[in-house]
């Protein structure tokens, strides 16, 4: 399974891609007990095929439904297969749902195997149960199996991933969470993996993926302020943490494990917001593996934060968290993660495939919006170089401007950065007492027009300060318009329509993060 020799094809990954932070539910996603839901590995077994099993209501009641659209009675004498189950985050139909999501049905789960409902699923149970079965030389070590040696406690698709990526040199973590009380027998496991011991990737031995008491942790809410903080998972060295230091920890580490916050979720009605958090928005890329994503706005496991101000973090609501499974989250399939060993490490590639095609939809449509607010400034410049000397000469007579001009001169002024003109200078042959006023007969002057159109075209734009303080301006006088100054004059409204296109623009490119911010003019 791992070879530190070989390099995978399964993983065509630079290794200076983004450094990832993989978060893993436990039961019925890493391994197959549940004891947080008193599940033994049979119950499971049978859960994770019921989960992925649909059904859809029928004038004669409830009746399978297949991938392919075909139907069959529950207790249908003919065997069920694996190409009759569903693994897609959506439901097959508007009217489908899983049977473990069936109230009515859901309590046939727990004696699957004996119920006609669960008979007809028993090849697929067969196959669950031999893939589960260790078949190699000997037996597993205690720490890696619950019987004896005999089956696998942690699925080998989650250490293949771990193995994969860092055969791959990718720069990643592990974060372990569980609502149960599993953490020891994971933390076994892991170490065992990490020392080399693990029959099936004998080639792996890294010490950083050993876990220790120190990162091992338990995280609650706050329930007056729904603030998230890690304590000790052992109660020792002090308070608890907050979420900020606690998301450092977890990309800082390779391996963190986290015992989360059930009761909190479980009091929230199971809302998205109130679950395991899970963060987007900065530099590391973090990816959740859970079973119980669920295909609703108000019932899922994993709360998707992203930071608000400095240090802050609020979960996003149920609709855009359902928006970013295949991206941040995933939602396990449980009888996949056990047949098919390199489950997690497609996830992993899809994800990074689905974030780069949202960053290149966004960075189009980006480009698009930009595209055209450029155009506009290109518009404007035309319209102000298209003005006649005589409007601008009709400029020296008003000693003092209107309002709504007097503000366009201001920001003449400003993107010039020449805020000391004084009365009296001479502006293309023209000397009159308005220091207000010469800056805007100063736009007839070609030097000035080519010493603005070179600051933006070079890329360096109107600088921070400068489009900090013109947009100031803007907003305390929103009555300040292209057609209140067009009442006065055609130069200064041509003017007004120049610096307002290049705000746009200059501030679109800034909010976007566009490296495409400079304006190719024309002539």
């Amino acid at each position: 399974f791992f070879d530190k020799g070989k390099s995978s094809n399964l993983m065509a990954m630079n290794t200076a891609s983004t450094k990832l932070c993989l978060h893993f539910d436990v039961n019925e996603t890493i391994l197959l007990e549940d004891r947080a839901g008193g599940d033994t590995r049979e119950a499971c077994l049978s859960k994770i095929i019921a989960k992925s099993a649909s059904v859809v209501a029928a004038d004669e009641g409830w009746l399978w439904l297949s991938p392919d659209g075909s139907t069959a009675a529950l207790s249908s004498s003919e065997k069920r297969s694996l190409s009759d189950l569903h693994f897609g985050f959506a439901p097959l139909s508007p009217s489908a749902q899983s049977y473990y999501r069936t109230p009515e049905l859901k309590p046939a789960v727990k004696e699957f195997m004996s119920h006609p409902h669960g008979l007809v699923w028993s090849k697929v149970m067969e196959s669950l149960v031999t893939k589960l079965r260790y078949d190699g030389p000997g037996k597993l070590p205690p720490s890696l199996s619950q019987d004896g040696g005999e089956s696998h406690f942690v699925l080998p698709s989650f250490f293949k991933c771990v193995a994969g990526l860092v055969q791959e040199g990718r720069d990643m973590s592990v974060v372990i969470r569980t609502f149960g009380d599993d953490l020891e027998e994971i933390k076994a496991a892991l170490n065992a993996f990490a020392k080399g011991e693990h029959p099936m990737f004998p080639g792996f031995k890294d010490p950083a993926f050993e876990v220790d008491d120190n990162k091992m942790w338990r995280g609650r809410y706050v329930q007056a302020t729904g603030e998230w903080r890690l304590s000790p998972w052992k109660g020792e060295g002090g308070g608890s943490i907050g979420e900020a230091e606690a998301v450092e920890i977890f990309e800082g580490n390779k391996v963190t494990l986290v015992q989360d916050d059930y009761q909190y979720w479980s009091q929230n009605g199971c809302s998205p917001w109130a679950g395991k958090p899970c963060w987007v928005g900065g530099e590391v890329r973090h990816i959740f593996f859970d079973d119980n994503i669920h295909y609703s706005e108000d019932d899922s496991i994993v709360a998707v934060r992203r930071r608000v101000g400095e240090g802050g973090f609020e979960p996003l609501d149920g609709k855009q968290t359902m928006e970013v499974e295949g991206e941040a989250i995933v939602k396990v399939f449980g009888v996949m993660a056990l047949l098919n060993d390199d489950y997690f490490l497609e996830k992993v590639k899809a994800c990074e495939e689905e974030k780069k095609a949202v960053e290149e939809k966004v960075e189009g449509k980006v480009d698009g919006d930009l595209s055209a607010l450029r155009e506009a400034v290109l518009e404007a410049e035309a319209r102000y170089r298209g003005v006649h000397r005589n409007d601008y000469s009709e400029l020296k007579a008003l000693a003092r401007p209107p309002p709504a001009l007097a503000l366009t001169c201001q920001a003449a002024k400003i993107m010039l950065s020449r805020k000391t003109a004084k009365a009296g200078a001479d502006a293309d042959g023209m000397t009159f007492g308005s220091s207000e006023t010469i800056m805007l007969v100063c736009w007839l002057d070609a030097s000035v027009q080519n010493y603005i159109r070179d600051e933006l075209a070079g890329g360096r734009g109107l600088g921070a300060a400068i489009c900090k303080e013109l947009t100031q301006l803007q907003e305390k006088n929103p009555t300040w318009t292209v057609e209140k100054v067009s009442y006065c004059s055609s130069a200064g409204a041509a003017v007004t329509a120049w610096i307002f296109a290049v705000l746009d623009f200059v501030r679109a490119a800034e909010a976007a993060g566009s490296a495409k911010r400079t304006i190719p003019f024309k002539g």
